[in-house]
């Protein structure tokens, strides 16, 4: 993720994995919406030490409208 600020860009990433998680009533799944399984911590790629933010939501959907 590039953040654009006064002072140029930062690259975030992803401290842990990001899981997606759904309840399938088909397979393959059509229209199906994910949800993080937990938080996801970002990190500055050049500080990995030092959360810069923390990604709470991320609803996706796979497929259908």
């Amino acid at each position: 993720m590039v953040i654009n600020g006064p002072e140029g860009q930062d690259v975030l990433v992803s401290k842990n994995p990001m899981i997606l998680r759904a309840d399938l009533t088909q397979y393959p799944p059509t229209g199906t919406v994910y949800s993080l399984e937990r938080p996801v911590e970002l990190v500055e790629a050049d500080h990995p030490e030092k959360v810069a933010g923390t990604l709470l939501t991320f609803p996706a959907q796979r497929g259908g409208l």
